[in-house]
């Protein structure tokens, strides 16, 4: 099994995504695993729109939804590093839907990781699970 496959490194070496829980979870089907990803990745098309847009309107509650709807998919396709500010910005809007700088800052880091991890996962559909 191609190394690549388990841990998608970015060309800095910095990890984004970590499928090897996905994998253990289909039993090492990578056929299961593509599968997966490419419903992820249809996914997360709609719910990246969404936050753009709330940055874009100011709008918190549209915000929240889709960080939501995102975060047990997140999870899935193992992006533990943007698992923390993804938790911590759902939280603060949970409780307030206020658009502060901070949110706004936060939900602008989530879309651009969110972002590279799906070119990564793009990538590693296409060349490494057959």
């Amino acid at each position: 099994m191609d190394d690549k496959l388990n841990t998608g490194h970015n060309p800095s070496g910095n990890k984004r995504i970590d499928l090897s829980e996905l994998l253990e979870l289909s039993g090492g089907d990578e056929v299961l695993v593509a599968k997966y990803v490419g419903i992820f990745l249809n996914t997360v098309t709609k719910e990246l729109n969404h936050i753009k847009s709330a940055l874009e309107n100011g709008n918190g509650q549209q915000l929240y939804s889709a960080l939501h709807i995102l975060k047990p998919q997140i999870e899935l396709m193992g992006m533990k590093g943007i698992l923390p500010e993804l938790k911590m910005t759902e939280a603060t809007l949970r409780e307030n839907k206020d658009m502060t700088d901070a949110v706004m800052i936060s939900a602008g880091f989530i879309f651009t990781e969110i972002t590279l991890a799906c070119h990564e996962l793009e990538s590693i559909q296409k060349n490494h699970i057959r």
